[in-house]
């Protein structure tokens, strides 16, 4: 009988970190789009497994990238009011996110 191990997720010590030089204009935002979309799923990730540091880290990464990314804005102030530890002062911040979301995107219905 084979036995098979069955990892759980990606070991720190697999990933490598290169740095992407480009003078093309659509490289670089291409790989931006990316680099966001899965900072934004590792957020998502964290806060269905409750590890809310983590999260607020992917969120804060795509915000470095793109200051007024609604989605990451919404998922920190998720990330921040989660923890049984949360008090007011991540309540205002939270609000705070909320409040930038809403001025980039004021119909959105998630951050309302």
């Amino acid at each position: 009988m084979d036995h098979y191990i069955i990892s759980k997720g990606i070991r720190d010590q697999d990933i490598t970190e290169t740095s992407f030089n480009s003078d093309i204009k659509s490289e670089i935002n291409d790989v931006q789009d990316f680099l966001m979309t899965c900072y934004t799923n590792i957020a998502i990730a964290c806060i269905k497994t409750k590890q809310f540091a983590l999260a607020l880290d992917a969120c804060n990464e795509v915000l470095r990238l793109k200051p007024s990314h609604v989605k990451a804005l919404y998922l920190r102030s998720k990330a921040l009011v989660s923890p049984k530890s949360a008090g007011a002062t991540e309540d205002e911040m939270a609000i705070s996110n909320l409040k930038m979301a809403l001025m980039v995107e004021p119909k959105n219905l998630i951050v309302r």
